[in-house]
């Protein structure tokens, strides 16, 4: 009886060894599971964030280029105003020149009449 009584009792050590083991064991793979769920929700973070600083990147890159493109058009812009001006101001000193002729024109034939 002391016999069986000390088997049954290795048998339960056993048995409980053998269950602490598989517990470990357990522990350990929900451990690795955890840290590479962590690992990968790191590695999710990161990609937004970096997906998140290209969307600024090229939304900064866009409004200098549409700042650019507007500032080129409004040189463009001032650059034709000036030159109508400029044409405008020889257009007025054209037909000052040509009134200025004539006039002077109509003097020397009223001062040729007048000496005829």
């Amino acid at each position: 009886e002391r016999l069986r009584e000390k088997e049954r009792l290795e048998a339960q050590e056993r048995q409980q060894a053998a269950r602490r083991e598989q517990e470990e064991k357990m522990r350990q793979q929900l451990e690795e599971k955890q840290r590479a769920e962590q690992e990968r929700l790191k590695r999710e973070d990161e990609r937004r964030a970096a997906d998140e600083e290209d969307r600024k990147r090229k939304a900064a890159e866009e409004e200098a280029a549409r700042a650019a493109e507007k500032e080129a058009e409004d040189r463009k812009r001032q650059a034709k105003e000036a030159a109508d001006k400029l044409a405008e101001a020889a257009r007025a000193r054209k037909r000052k020149e040509v009134e200025a002729k004539k006039k002077a024109d109509e003097e020397a034939r009223a001062k040729r009449d007048e000496e005829e």
